[in-house]
């Protein structure tokens, strides 16, 4: 019972605060959280002592550090620029295909 215990007190003094409106939200925060809790333990058991909260701003910065497997300015929806017509005959032709 007292790793439990410690385990619940460690994660309540830095809990990820973010409401959201699905049900598994908090799930998945808790998740978050109780392995960053187990990541310190085994960090400071493995190399030297360092504070639960200068972990966490350690795992995100290096998380916010890594690179992108895509390149953002090619996510999303493609945008297709659409020359003005210029007067009524360019308007024909484009309505018609043959621009």
């Amino acid at each position: 019972m007292g790793g439990v215990d410690k385990l619940d007190w460690n994660i309540q003094k830095y809990r990820t605060k973010i409401r959201g409106k699905k049900w598994y939200f908090p799930i998945f925060t808790n998740a978050m959280d109780m392995a960053l809790v187990n990541a310190h333990t085994i960090y400071c058991i493995a190399n030297k002592k360092m504070p639960l909260i200068n972990f966490r701003r350690e795992v995100a910065r290096f998380n916010l550090s890594l690179h992108p497997l895509s390149d953002p300015r090619n996510s999303g929806r493609p945008w297709y620029s659409v020359r003005a017509p210029r007067n009524e005959d360019d308007v024909r032709k484009i309505l018609m295909g043959l621009i």
